[in-house]
C-alpha cells in the first residue's frame, strides 16, 4: 500500500506490505522510484516487512525550496526519521541499488544502530571522478532549462539496461523517471556529484553484507565489486550472469531467490 508521509513539510511517499517478521527496507537507484521494486513486492512481503519509499525528490516525494542539491546524507536522514515515524525500532535489512547503495555508505556511517545488515546491489563505494560530477552538474542544468527528463533518458537508458533484451523494460524506467520533479531530478544529480569516496568505512562494517553486481553491468562492474567488498570483514559478493545494471528488474526470479536464499544469514537466524 501506498502512504505519504510528511517530512520537513513536504510529501513522502512509502510503499508498505507485510505486517510480520525482519523488516527489509529497499532504497531504489536513480533516476527511478519505489516502483523498481515491484518484482519483490510480493515475493518478500507474506514472510517480511516490507517498505520502500521514494526518495527526496524522486517518484512521489518532494524536495524543499531550499534543496539545490539533495546529498547521500540526507537521504539517510530522510530514511532515519522516517523508520521512527513508522516506529520501526528493530535493525533492518537495508536492500539498496546504486543510488540506493550511495545511501546505504551514509546510514552505516551516521545510524550503524538501525541496521541488521546490508544488501548492495550494483553500486560503488568511490566518489566520481571530476569529469563525471562535471556530466552530472550539466545533466542537471540541462533537465532545469528544458523542463524535461528526456535528456536524463537518454544518457542513463543505455547504461542501466545495456542488453537488447532489457528493451522491453526501457518504458518502465522512462515512467519513473517522469514521474519526479524536475527541480528534484536535478537536485539528485548534484547530491551524487557530491558524495563522498567511502572506501576508509569498508573495515569498519560489522554486520552482515551481501554484495550483488551484474554480468554486464558498465556502472558497477563485477570486478570492482568483489574488490571494495572484500574488505568488509565477511561479506559474500555475487555477479548475476545475463543482467546489467538492474537486476531486480531485468533478472528478478534470480535476484529474488539469492535474496530469499540470504536472509537467514543477512536477519541473523542461521549460518551463512
Amino acid at each position: 500500500m501506498l502512504t505519504t508521509y510528511t517530512l520537513e513539510h513536504q510529501p513522502y511517499q512509502v510503499y508498505r506490505a507485510g505486517m510480520e517478521g525482519p523488516v527489509l527496507l529497499f532504497v531504489h537507484g536513480f533516476p527511478l522510484n519505489h516502483a523498481q521494486w515491484e518484482n519483490q513486492f510480493m515475493h518478500f512481503a507474506a514472510s517480511h516487512q516490507v517498505i520502500a519509499p521514494d526518495l527526496r525528490g524522486l517518484g512521489g516525494s518532494r524536495i524543499t525550496d531550499n534543496d539545490a542539491v539533495v546529498t547521500m546524507e540526507q537521504h539517510a536522514d530522510d530514511l532515519n526519521a522516517l523508520l521512527n515515524e513508522l516506529h520501526i525500532t528493530e535493525p533492518v535489512v537495508f536492500i539498496g541499488l546504486s543510488m540506493g547503495g550511495y545511501v546505504a555508505w551514509q546510514m552505516a556511517r551516521k545510524y550503524p544502530q538501525g541496521l541488521r545488515s546490508l544488501v548492495l546491489c550494483h553500486t560503488r563505494v568511490i566518489a566520481d571522478t571530476a569529469e563525471q560530477a562535471q556530466g552530472r552538474h550539466q545533466l542537471a542544468a540541462e533537465t532545469l532549462k528544458t523542463q524535461s527528463s528526456l535528456k536524463i533518458e537518454e544518457v542513463m537508458l543505455p547504461r542501466l539496461l545495456p542488453l537488447p533484451t532489457d528493451q522491453s523494460h526501457g518504458e518502465v524506467v522512462r515512467q519513473m523517471a517522469r514521474s519526479s520533479s524536475i527541480a528534484g531530478l536535478a537536485a539528485t544529480l548534484r547530491g551524487m556529484a557530491a558524495r563522498p569516496d567511502m572506501t576508509s568505512l569498508l573495515p569498519a562494517i560489522s554486520f552482515p553484507t551481501l554484495a550483488i553486481s551484474g554480468e554486464y553491468d558498465a556502472i558497477s562492474p563485477p570486478a570492482e565489486m568483489a574488490a571494495w567488498s572484500s574488505k568488509i570483514p565477511g561479506a559474500r559478493f555475487v555477479s548475476l550472469p545475463g543482467v546489467g545494471h538492474l537486476s531486480p528488474i531485468e533478472g528478478p526470479h534470480a535476484f529474488n531467490q539469492l535474496l530469499t536464499e540470504s536472509l537467514p544469514w543477512l536477519t541473523g537466524t542461521t549460518s551463512r
